[in-house]
């Protein structure tokens, strides 16, 4: 929400009505990709940080990496998922690609993008929304691919961009899907480490 204007994030009247709400959407679900990213990278990044964790609770925080994952995994492949899927229309990054054919460049854009989310969708398809038996039960034989920090980066930039083109088109300025938040993960490290340090020994 922009507290100046009280509107809500990604909103601008520049924009087509008929891509506004679709471009007003994508960006808070970025917005939301990347601080669940920075949260991720805050508490399970850190050697120390890990070692931290698990020694106050161990089991939790491996569930709550665990859902963390899963979720972002989910989260960048609804963005990367085609217009149309199973005869129903998706918010995605391809419809708002699809709509906005004024804007130059961006079908290149997009592409980079999704095939930078295929090895995401593959791990999505085969362990997060099935269990792919010859994954599972052979994962030497049927190895999934390598998803690493900077792919997940990559993924994000490259979201950034593609929005921030036709973002820009309309608008001439530009968007940013960073923000400070308070409370977050950093936080937690500082307050557990606190914790830990004053402990009963």
């Amino acid at each position: 929400m922009n507290k100046e204007d009280n509107k809500p994030f990604g909103y601008a009247p520049e924009l087509p009505e008929d891509i506004r709400t679709v471009f007003q959407d994508l960006c808070q679900d970025i917005a939301s990709l990347h601080s669940k990213w920075r949260f991720y990278l805050d508490l399970f990044s850190d050697r120390d940080t890990v070692g931290l964790l698990n020694d106050i609770a161990m089991a939790s925080f491996q569930m709550l990496e665990e859902s963390l994952r899963s979720d972002i995994t989910v989260s960048i492949c609804r963005l990367s998922d085609p217009r149309k899927s199973c005869g129903h229309e998706n918010l995605s990054i391809k419809t708002l690609v699809d709509k906005s054919t004024e804007v130059q460049g961006l079908e290149e854009l997009w592409k980079d993008f999704h095939s930078c989310c295929e090895p995401v969708t593959q791990y999505r398809n085969k362990r997060i929304g099935h269990n792919d038996l010859h994954a599972v039960l052979q994962p030497h034989d049927n190895p999934l691919p390598s998803i690493s920090r900077t792919t997940i980066d990559s993924i994000l930039s490259k979201a950034t961009t593609l929005m921030n083109c036709v973002y820009h088109f309309y608008t001439r300025s530009e968007i940013s899907f960073m923000s400070f938040d308070i409370g977050g993960g950093k936080d937690i490290v500082f307050w557990l480490q606190r914790a830990w340090e004053q402990r009963p020994c």
